[in-house]
Parts: structure tokens; sequence; C-alpha cells
């Protein structure tokens, strides 16, 4: 991997972390668990791939990883689009 790749994987990390932080103060317990779980899982498994290089149980966790961030942010657009006006 190379150095100036690391950014956008670390941003999605501090990404969970935020809104994790941000749905605690607002009382929303789920959601600030599914944020930092996916955060944590998603740093940990990262960080196994250059531990453990080549090894297949390190990438299928990767890839189950990647999965759930990528559910998370789906779900957290889900949950912040604008519902339309009612009249």
């Amino acid at each position: 991997m190379c150095d100036w790749a690391a950014p956008g994987p670390l941003a999605l990390v501090a990404a969970c972390f935020v809104f994790a932080r941000r749905f605690v103060a607002a009382g929303r317990t789920g959601w600030a668990a599914f944020s930092g779980v996916t955060g944590a899982a998603f740093l940990a498994t990262w960080s196994l791939i250059f531990a453990l290089q080549g090894s297949r149980p390190a990438n299928v966790a990767f890839a189950l990883a990647i999965a759930l961030a990528l559910a998370w942010a789906s779900l957290l657009a889900s949950h912040h689009r604008p519902q339309p006006a009612t009249e």
C-alpha cells in the first residue's frame, strides 16, 4: 500500500468515532455503539492486513469490516436524509 493511500481508511475511522461521540451526546446509544464498533473493527482489521500480510483470516476479517463500514455509511446517509415536507 502506498503512503498516500492511508488518509482514506483513517478518515473513515475518524468519521466513525466522531459520529459515535455525536450520537452519545444526542442520547442515541444504538447509533453510537454501531458507529464505534464499526470504527474499531475497521481499524483493527486494517492493522491486521499490515501485521499478517498474506493471511487468509486477516483478509476475510478485513473484507467483513469493509462490508460493515459500507453498511454503516449507507444507513447513516439514510438516517440523515431530509424528510419531505408535509402540508
